[in-house]
């Protein structure tokens, strides 16, 4: 009987043992997508820009249909659903972002602090950094390792 309450007090305490980020995540994800422009913005002192090619986004729907000479006959048709395109969006301007180490350092622990980023903080942007970062903007509507503006905001990293 000791043994069984000895092990159920165990269980009890450990299972309390459970990691969780320091940082919540945001309660929305920001739609970074909002922020995409698709002609190049005008000359503007104040801000700072990024642009890149946005790959064609395509769709393969495969259809099967009975023939009466050749049985089940199944045919695939690829539709573009969109096409490439050069994408502009803004980026922190080097006032905002300071030190590139301590800014990349501050990057890594948002990351880290939001499960993405496994790595140490070493403000280096390494590929493990990178990637993070492309995961986290990819889920809020933009695809690319280039920190945005509006994902720098929302990771708390530059004021507004």
């Amino acid at each position: 009987m000791r043994g069984l309450i000895y092990y159920g007090a165990m269980a009890l305490l450990l299972g309390g043992c459970t990691t969780r980020p320091q940082v919540p995540p945001p309660l929305a994800q920001p739609d970074l997508s909002a922020e995409l422009r698709f002609t190049p913005p005008l000359p503007d002192a104040g801000q700072c820009w990024h642009s890149s090619e946005r790959p064609a986004q395509f769709e393969t729907v495969t259809e099967q249909r009975l023939d009466p000479l050749r049985g089940i006959v199944s045919e695939s048709v690829q539709r573009e659903l969109r096409p490439r395109s050069r994408i502009w969006f803004r980026i922190p301007c080097p006032p905002e972002v300071g030190g590139a180490d301590l800014f990349y350092a501050s990057l890594q622990r948002a990351l880290k602090a939001r499960g993405l980023y496994e790595g140490p903080v070493t403000g280096e942007p390494d590929g493990a950094t990178l990637t993070a970062l492309q995961r986290y903007q990819a889920a809020a509507g933009l695809n690319s390792p280039i920190l945005s503006r509006g994902a720098a905001l929302s990771l708390g990293l530059i004021a507004h």
